[in-house]
């Protein structure tokens, strides 16, 4: 991500197009915080705005509009923000085998497709990435939560990154 703007050549807009589809809003903002379990709803991301726009005009008073939608910003203020109780309760958490990717990624956003006694994790492009030996642990309403694939340890592993209430 670091260097992705100076690559592609395109504003950060072009960065966040799919995650403001994908969840509902037009704020890149808001789309980061309900990403990130920040938030529940979009009323939620849009109140934690002001707390962003502070932190961001006191580390660096002259700003460009960029900056108000540049991802490795939204991750430096949540880096910055102290950690709650709440954060402390266990994630669900399965062991994946990699059968699509490689993970040279490290991060993926998949979904779960439960298919006879496995679950079958697919990114949202419907490839599939990995798979979870044993379906016991997840129930059918699981394809209302939103996952991740992380494949940074020896061990790939997927964990639920929002659950709606």
């Amino acid at each position: 991500m670091s260097d992705w703007k100076a690559t592609t050549g395109l504003p950060w807009f072009g960065f966040w197009a799919r995650e403001l589809l994908r969840w509902g809003t037009h704020d890149p903002f808001i789309a980061f915080c309900l990403s990130q379990g920040l938030a529940k709803t979009r009323d939620e991301g849009a109140n934690r705005r002001a707390d962003f726009n502070r932190w961001l005009t006191s580390a660096e008073p002259a700003l460009e509009p960029d900056a108000f939608i540049d991802p490795q910003r939204f991750l430096e203020w949540q880096r910055s923000l102290a950690r709650k109780a709440t954060e402390d309760k266990p994630t669900a958490q399965f062991d994946a085998v990699l059968t699509g990717t490689n993970g040279q990624r490290g991060h993926y956003a998949v979904v779960p497709v439960l298919r006879d006694n496995e679950v079958v994790w697919i990114d949202p492009a419907g490839f599939e990435l990995a798979i979870t030996p044993s379906a016991h642990t997840l129930s059918r309403k699981a394809r209302r939560s939103d996952y991740a694939l992380n494949t940074g340890s020896a061990n790939p592993t997927v964990s639920r990154r929002f659950r709606p209430a």
